[in-house]
């Protein structure tokens, strides 16, 4: 009795060490597969990261490219604007002095009129 109760101390010490090293042996796996993902990991996050920078470079360009031809096209509106408006105004500049012009010969002939009838323009 004494011998068996020594053999089962015996095998339960020898399942308990079997546990132990399947622990430890579990452990020394799991710890290189956890340092391998996490350095996956953390290698996807710079990829990951490094692909958001040149997208977010590549946007920036597109706003600036876009900026500048916005800017261009405003100059050339301005330009346009002011050449018509410069325009309107030497044709307005124009009809006015012919209006002008045609006013007082029309005004020169009724006054030739009336003094050939004898009267006085401002008496009128």
């Amino acid at each position: 009795s004494d011998l068996r109760r020594r053999v089962r101390d015996m095998e339960q010490r020898l399942q308990h060490e079997r546990q132990d090293l399947r622990d430890i042996s579990s452990a020394k796996c799991e710890a290189p597969l956890g340092v391998k993902t996490r350095t996956s990991c953390q290698e996807e996050l710079r990829k990951e990261k490094k692909e958001r920078e040149r997208v977010e470079q590549e946007k920036e360009a597109i706003i600036t490219d876009l900026q500048h031809k916005l800017d261009s096209m405003e100059s050339d509106c301005e330009k346009v604007l002011h050449e018509t408006l410069d325009s309107l105004t030497s044709r307005l500049a124009a009809a006015r002095r012919g209006r002008e012009d045609a006013s007082g010969a029309l005004h020169r002939n009724y006054t030739e009129l009336l003094s050939e009838f004898g009267l006085n323009a401002l008496d009128v």
